[in-house]
């Protein structure tokens, strides 16, 4: 009935200014709008992680502690380098059009610059086979651009619990979201060592603020994940009394 999920992702990012994107490592797609494409596998991946990337994608910088990757790149690092390069000379606050299309399924809108990088440094990083990321393959899979702390709190507890369940681990003795919430310290020291990376690299602050955000979605996460849930619950518990009436 169903098969194991392949997704096209596609970024359509349009400045109303009008002025033009500029490429530092690749001049000839300068442009007014910066377009991005990417494909998963059945596993969640990448299907096209570029081979090489810039110094400051090198794995021996800013490693992860106990890092487990034997590629010469950082994983993540090289997965967004090009979103990196796309918004180099660009401010965070500019406000853009964008135009999401995730499988059959189209969004627009018009939002800040970092909010747009943050949404899609999530995305590659989640995708890019960097174990301390991979955690977060599946919520790749089923990508929703721009969603709220709230959302994505939800969408990933789900998702932890279903990790847990096709790993054989899911029990009714410990604690169903402890995994998650080391998942999200992990994020954040792999936030922290791209922030680093990045700041002498970046000319302008589009892409370390898209960073921040994401960051502040993994800080959010682990501290809300509580009070998201318990607002969720009267939707999740059943009230015979209530159901079928009228109000």
């Amino acid at each position: 009935m169903f098969e194991p999920r392949k997704l096209s992702v596609h970024y359509q990012v349009e400045r109303k200014n009008g002025e033009s994107f500029h490429f530092r490592r690749n001049d000839t797609n300068n442009g007014a709008s910066f377009n991005f494409s990417l494909n998963l596998d059945e596993n969640g991946l990448m299907e096209s992680l570029p081979e090489s990337g810039p110094e400051w994608a090198e794995a021996s910088t800013e490693r992860c502690a106990g890092c487990t990757s034997k590629s010469k790149y950082c994983l993540a690092a090289v997965a967004i380098a090009s979103v990196v390069d796309a918004f180099l000379g660009l401010d965070s606050l500019e406000t853009v059009r964008t135009r999401v299309t995730v499988g059959s399924r189209v969004t627009e809108t018009i939002t800040p610059v970092s909010q747009v990088v943050s949404s899609l440094l999530g995305l590659c990083m989640a995708a890019s086979g960097c174990p301390r990321t991979a955690p977060f393959r599946a919520m790749a899979v089923y990508h929703q651009p721009f969603a709220t702390l709230e959302e994505t709190v939800i969408r990933a507890a789900g998702f932890s619990l279903l990790g847990r369940w096709a790993h054989g681990t899911l029990s009714s003795d410990d604690d169903p979201f402890a995994e998650l919430m080391d998942s999200w310290a992990d994020l954040e020291e792999v936030n922290l060592r791209i922030g680093r990376r990045l700041q002498p690299y970046c000319t302008t602050d589009a892409a370390l603020n898209g960073l921040v955000n994401l960051d502040m979605f993994a800080k959010g996460g682990a501290m809300g994940l509580n009070s998201a849930l318990e607002a969720l619950k009267p939707a999740l518990i059943d009230h015979p009394e209530t159901v079928g009436e009228l109000s």
